[in-house]
């Protein structure tokens, strides 16, 4: 429609014009502009806490520890 010149063409460039451009700006703030903005503002991951409670047997494997009177019984 942008590069057309058949009849009523007068009346769908301008249209046509600012569709095409509203698509590459749009396109451009959502790949590159708004990815650099998180980068740059956003909060980083969390850093992942230790679990309590949980201890690291011998083969690697997490289990729970139970907790009696006090005390950690493995």
């Amino acid at each position: 429609m942008m590069l057309s010149t058949g009849i009523g063409a007068e009346v769908q460039k301008p249209l046509a014009t600012v569709v095409f451009f509203g698509m590459v700006c749009d396109t451009f703030l959502t790949m590159l502009a708004l990815p650099v903005m998180y980068l740059l503002f956003g909060k980083g991951p969390e850093p992942e806490s230790p679990r309590v409670g949980v201890q690291e047997s011998e083969n690697g494997a997490a289990r729970e520890a139970e907790v009696v009177a006090g005390g950690v019984t493995g």
